[in-house]
């Protein structure tokens, strides 16, 4: 298959991108179904084009006889970053328009029974359960992660609101053994304190919106 390249202006050469990986048709899927790449060419190796880059999508392999002690080998362990490629996007708010597009999402639907039954099964063994964001993942940003978290409790799991509010302030402070300076309201700890407009005991999403947000004695909002 011959592959015509398209170089811009007074471009000579286009660089393209080398990824080694496990399962070339999974790695593929999620270039062109999530982001869109166009496929150029199938097997072994894929090449694809992405917005204005090239990407060759590869299993491991060698040595060659130019290099005979180089093997080209997908990443061995998942919590080692070496190499990462970052998207800049015109419309950031368009980009995110579409989250059930990622293989994350599609999976939640056939998980959430499951999650639910096994945080019941918790609850009622008398594990004490935190608060968890999950921050870092696909659409769960830092800023809203607690908040939504604390939601998911009451509105799916059916959570008592002061329940949940207490897994978010107090059992995590005793956790981490800091209870005496912060988690509860009372003289002597720091004054780490929001206030909004309404009663988060029926509608809990109103964390989401504090009106007032104090941080050891200091008045933020």
């Amino acid at each position: 298959m011959s592959i015509q390249l398209e170089p811009k202006d007074d471009l000579k050469f286009i660089a393209t991108e080398t990824l080694i990986v496990g399962d070339i048709e999974r790695s593929v899927a999620f270039y062109r179904d999530v982001l869109g790449a166009t496929v150029l060419k199938e097997g072994a190796p894929t090449i694809l084009r992405l917005a204005n880059i090239w990407l060759i999508i590869n299993g491991g392999g060698g040595p060659t006889d130019d290099k005979p002690e180089v093997v080209a080998s997908p990443p061995r362990d998942q919590n080692i970053l070496s190499v990462f490629l970052n998207l800049r996007v015109a419309d950031i708010k368009r980009s995110l328009e579409h989250p059930d597009r990622l293989s994350y999402f599609q999976a939640t639907p056939s998980r959430r029974p499951t999650l639910e039954r096994k945080f019941n099964q918790l609850r009622s063994a008398g594990v004490t359960l935190l608060i968890g964001t999950d921050a870092g993942i696909p659409m769960k940003f830092h800023t809203q992660a607690t908040w939504h978290e604390l939601d998911t409790w009451v509105n799916r799991l059916g959570v008592d609101p002061m329940f949940a509010i207490r897994a978010a302030t107090y059992w995590p402070a005793v956790a981490m053994k800091v209870d005496a300076q912060v988690g509860t309201i009372v003289e002597g700890k720091y004054a780490d304190i929001i206030a909004v407009r309404g009663d988060v005991l029926r509608y809990i999403d109103l964390l989401a919106r504090p009106d007032i947000v104090i941080k050891h004695g200091v008045r933020y909002k």
